[in-house]
């Protein structure tokens, strides 16, 4: 956060759960209380925050947090429901007389 050259902070939500010994639980305390001390301390030192969100309501929590980029979802997580959807609507094709 000292460096001038960096203006923006990007939390990795997966990532940092990882590093906390606690993967994946993105409600545990341990990491919602370090998410809240990073924007805190980026708010503190003049720094934009970015955060990934896996899903809608997430990114409407960190919006309300005062984040100022949210990135919903990975081109993965895309990937996989457009195929879930694309198979769901074949086995319907499917099915019709």
């Amino acid at each position: 956060l000292g460096v001038e050259f960096y203006d923006m902070v990007f939390i990795g939500p997966g990532d940092l759960s990882m590093n906390l010994g606690i993967f994946g639980e993105f409600s545990n305390p341990i990491l919602t209380e370090e998410i809240a001390n990073i924007l805190r301390r980026s708010r503190e030192a003049k720094k934009k925050v970015g955060i990934f969100a896996g899903n809608v309501e997430m990114a409407v929590r960190w919006l309300k947090e005062g984040v100022d980029l949210v990135v919903i979802n990975s081109e993965l997580g895309l990937l996989a429901q457009y195929v879930k959807q694309s198979l769901k609507k074949l086995e319907t094709l499917i099915r019709e007389p």
